[in-house]
Order: structure tokens, then sequence, then C-alpha cells
């Protein structure tokens, strides 16, 4: 396989994505490629570096999950989202995460230790959206009302538990891939 370099990988993703909806902006200083509505200016930056490296590790596979991902994200981010009360999740972020987004609009955030934040989030499967001061608006709920929903959400949840001992130690392992591990802290009937 031949060694691919960040300009090869740009052609690859312009080629796969290339249509009249989508702009691709190049920053040659960052090696990322934004990618872009052209009317609603919306998108995502794909590191290019990255790309390269799990290219490089994994192959064509590596790439077509790329696509895949960036397809996802932008869809959701192109369309209108669908408040449905049983995919609200809490998901817990670090404090550095944004507060806003790049337009400006607040999300929804509950403060939850002194390095992490409760944001909230709609789950449609394939990908989530976190819930925004214009989408709480609109769905009419409260934000007290939004955790509630989004804490008995997570309580239905399946909770799969590791153990490990280490110098008579004790230690309980949650990892399920689903995105809501650290959320399952919320879980008071799980940590009870």
């Amino acid at each position: 396989m031949a060694k691919k370099t960040t300009l090869d990988i740009k052609k690859m993703i312009e080629n796969r994505l290339g249509n009249e909806e989508w702009r691709f902006i190049y920053d040659r200083e960052k090696e990322d490629l934004r990618i872009e509505g052209i009317e609603s200016k919306k998108g995502m930056s794909v590191s290019l570096n990255s790309a390269v490296a799990k290219y490089e590790a994994e192959g064509e596979v590596a790439f077509n999950e790329l696509i895949y991902y960036v397809k996802e994200a932008l869809s959701a981010m192109h369309t209108v989202t669908v408040f449905l009360e049983d995919q609200v999740r809490p998901v817990i972020r670090a404090t550095s995460f944004p507060t806003e987004k790049e337009e400006g609009n607040s999300f929804v955030t509950n403060e939850h230790t002194a390095e992490t934040r409760i944001y909230y989030a709609i789950d449609s499967e394939k990908t989530y959206q976190l819930i925004d001061e214009n989408l709480l608006s609109k769905s009419g709920y409260t934000k007290e009302k939004l955790h509630s929903i989004a804490v008995l959400n997570l309580q239905k949840m399946p909770v799969q538990v590791k153990e490990d001992i280490v110098a008579d130690n004790t230690f309980y392992f949650v990892r399920t891939n689903d995105g809501y591990d650290a959320s399952r802290v919320l879980n008071s009937t799980f940590i009870i």
C-alpha cells in the first residue's frame, strides 16, 4: 500500500463527498479540511494528519469509517431535530468542552463537579445532538424536566459492571461503549 499524504486524503475526501451542497476549506497551516454546507455554513473540520495516521494503520476501512462519520455528522447538522422524550440522555463532559454552538447558541447544561458538566443530548442511535436553549424552548420543557427525563432514560439503560481486585481493593468498571459510560454515575439506582 502506497503511503498517503494529507493532500492525498484531502482529495479522497473531496472526491467521496464532493457535490453541490458542500464547500471544502483547506487550512494548510493546521492541516485541517473543513466541510460545510454552502448555504448554512454549518460543518465540521477533519484533522488530515490524524486521518493519514489512521489510514496507514487500518487502510481503506479507516477511510470508509471517516467518511461514514462525516456524512452522519453533516446530515445531523442539516436536518430538523425531532424532540422525542425517550431519546434524551445526559452526557458528562469536561468543563473545557464548549458551552455554546459555533453560532453562539448556548447548550443546556447543569453543573456536576469542579471538572465536569452535564449536557443533554437527543440520541438517534447513529449519532446524537446536544440540546441547546433554542431546542429546549421549542420542546416546551423546563431545564429541570429535561434533567428528570434524561436521568429516567439513563436508568433504563443496561449497566454491565466488571470487577477487578488489586491488593485487596475492589474496583468496578463500566464499559459499554455507548457514549454514556461516564453518565452512569448519575444513575442513583446503580450507584447505591
